[in-house]
């Protein structure tokens, strides 16, 4: 029975080696050496992300990251994390900068107005708070 066994290894071992040389003929396999698409692969992110780096960094990256630049009323609750029928009461007295198309109800909101909106209602803590 034991003889049987090391005879299924050896053979799976020799079928086993057999698969890479064959795939090493066929150039089925991926070589170590980068080619030429991977170093333009590479050459494009190292280029993103010199430019990434040169944004400023406001803290809001995240959410710049995580949402598109143009946002409708459930991503603006969502962000905000408000609720919709709120969005839409701000959009329509001004207290968000929203844009409608003609003869529409649906707002659309820019990704970077409501972060500048956030960045001008920030709250300070006063004095007479911190003696509290």
């Amino acid at each position: 029975m034991d003889n049987h066994v090391s005879r299924k290894v050896e053979a799976k071992e020799s079928s086993d080696k057999d698969r890479r040389q064959g795939a090493a003929r066929t150039g089925r396999h991926r070589s170590t050496q980068p080619d030429l698409c991977d170093s333009i692969t590479i050459q494009t992110k190292r280029t993103a992300s010199v430019v990434t780096m040169q944004e400023p960094r406001d803290g809001y990256e995240a959410v710049r990251e995580n949402y598109p630049p143009l946002l409708n009323t459930a991503q603006v609750a969502e962000l905000l994390d408000l609720n919709t029928r709120t969005v839409l009461a701000m959009a329509n007295d001004g207290r968000l900068p929203a844009s409608r198309l003609a003869d529409s109800r649906k707002f659309h909101f820019l990704l970077e107005d409501i972060i500048t909106t956030l960045k001008s209602n920030r709250v300070v803590p006063s004095d007479a708070t911190l003696d509290s």
